[in-house]
């Protein structure tokens, strides 16, 4: 890596490479101030590919630059191209570097990470950002369930392991319920009177207390 003047013009800021949802004027505002009045501030990082530089941690001080008509800001060159600018930008607010994350901008640098990097695993990514894995998995679940994220199957772990990217329960060993079966009705008992006639269903309660009314009042006789 090499530091030196570069032309505003020159470096491409790319909305892509971003990880922040809006610029913090009052932080660019204070920016200006500083350097009007001769502060030397930290040098952008920019990442050239051969042809072109881009912008990956600096944002707020090149806006400063420019609404200054600076017409060049000291950077730190590094070597690769729009990729690697957007994983060094992932990570460049690490630690509360810099201007800090408002809401809202660390879930959209999870979700940078999670759309142009799908190979990098869940703790990676929040290594770079400076996140729980946790956090990763929530937005992940989040983009999923939206279907604002296509996962790929399985990702190579640290371990060079591939494993799953969405956790699948294991079929439970619980046997299937069992049908309900009606058992059949069993046939009444046929009950005959004294003379032998079958007593119909119907009026069985009402023979049965006659039938012991009767035989009460003969016991007492």
């Amino acid at each position: 890596m090499k530091t030196e003047q570069i032309r505003l013009d020159k470096i491409i800021v790319d909305p892509e490479i971003q990880t922040r949802l809006e610029m913090d004027l009052e932080a660019v505002s204070d920016f200006r101030k500083a350097l009007t009045d001769g502060a030397d501030l930290p040098p952008l990082d920019v990442f050239y590919d051969g042809s072109s530089y881009y912008l990956a941690d600096g944002f707020h001080r090149r806006q400063a630059a420019q609404e200054n008509d600076d017409l060049t800001f000291k950077c730190n060159i590094h070597e690769g191209g729009k990729d690697d600018a957007s994983w060094f930008s992932m990570g460049a607010n690490k630690g509360n570097k810099g201007v800090r994350f408002k809401s809202g901008d660390k879930a959209k640098a999870v979700t940078m990470g999670l759309s142009k990097f799908p190979d990098k695993t869940q703790q990676a990514i929040a290594d770079q950002i400076g996140c729980s894995r946790q956090y990763v998995q929530k937005i992940q679940n989040e983009l999923a369930t939206s279907c604002k994220l296509a996962l790929p199957k399985a990702k190579k772990g640290a371990d060079g392991k591939m494993r799953p990217t969405t956790y699948q329960k294991k079929p439970g060993t619980t046997p299937p319920p069992k049908p309900n079966v009606v058992a059949p009705a069993q046939p009444s008992a046929v009950v005959l009177d004294q003379l032998g006639v079958k007593i119909p269903p119907a009026i069985l309660p009402l023979w049965e207390r006659g039938d012991k009314a009767a035989k009460l009042l003969q016991n007492i006789s």
